[in-house]
């Protein structure tokens, strides 16, 4: 019998320190699930497959593009986490997130674009044919880009916050998980701002990592409106090397 390993879902139970003050799923832990369910799928992989993979070698996002319905998974809510890995080639490789309602409405739909690093170089290597066989993956020569982040106008007016990289902000992995960022991105937007409006659209480009014990500047501006809808733009700096460029679209919460 063959397995599709390409794809992988499981279930999950909302709780409430993944929600924000309204009830409603917090946009730094939509991404956090979505770490969760690829690391249950490599997982499965690994068991599943027979293929022998690198211990030394580990996927790393750069970029996500993402879609959120303008009603979130609430606190306690059961859920449907998929994932599955669409196209890759010699260096990058794209995975695609679902998070549903168990009646199959759609909450998230997330693109994610990977490379394959060198743990103990942290640097970026091919992705080995070994993987390909693993997760059933066909090289291609085309891969379409993912949506990049709006970038800060010249001499736009930005508003900043500070805020120091703690022992607590790394993971096991020895560095900042990706979905953290979307915390200190948020946070200078202010509890108000936050509490009436709710995010359509992510998009997000990890440029450098972030390490401990750095002091991060996350800085943001107004973005183009239209309609019912307004853009926010961010990004994370260390000195003056920026680390993260993003931009979201929101809607006031109904």
């Amino acid at each position: 019998m063959t397995i599709d390993l390409r794809h992988y879902q499981m279930k999950h139970q909302v709780t409430y320190f993944e929600c924000d003050e309204t009830g409603q799923l917090k946009l730094s832990m939509a991404f956090a699930l979505a770490v969760l369910v690829s690391e249950k799928h490599d997982e499965a992989v690994r068991q599943q497959s027979g293929e022998e993979l690198e211990t030394d070698q580990s996927w790393v996002v750069t970029n996500y593009q993402a879609k959120f319905a303008s009603q979130q998974p609430r606190n306690e809510e059961q859920i449907l986490l998929e994932t599955e890995y669409t196209a890759a080639n010699r260096f990058f490789a794209r995975r695609r997130y679902w998070i549903k309602g168990l009646d199959g409405r759609v909450y998230a739909m997330i693109d994610a674009l990977f490379v394959m690093i060198s743990l103990t170089r942290r640097k970026m290597v091919p992705i080995s044919a070994a993987n390909f066989r693993a997760y059933q993956l066909t090289p291609t020569t085309k891969m379409a880009k993912l949506q990049q982040p709006l970038a800060f106008t010249a001499h736009q007016q930005k508003t900043a916050n500070e805020y120091q990289v703690r022992y607590f902000d790394l993971d096991s992995n020895r560095h900042v998980n990706n979905a953290r960022y979307f915390d200190w991105l948020l946070d200078p937007l202010g509890a108000d701002f936050l509490l009436h409006h709710q995010v359509l659209t992510v998009a997000i480009r990890y440029r450098r990592e972030v390490r401990y014990p750095n002091t991060i500047t996350s800085e943001w501006a107004p973005g183009p409106a239209t309609g019912e809808q307004l853009t926010t733009v961010h990004q994370i700096k260390v000195g003056e090397t920026v680390n993260v460029n993003a931009s979201l679209t929101w809607q006031a919460k109904r």
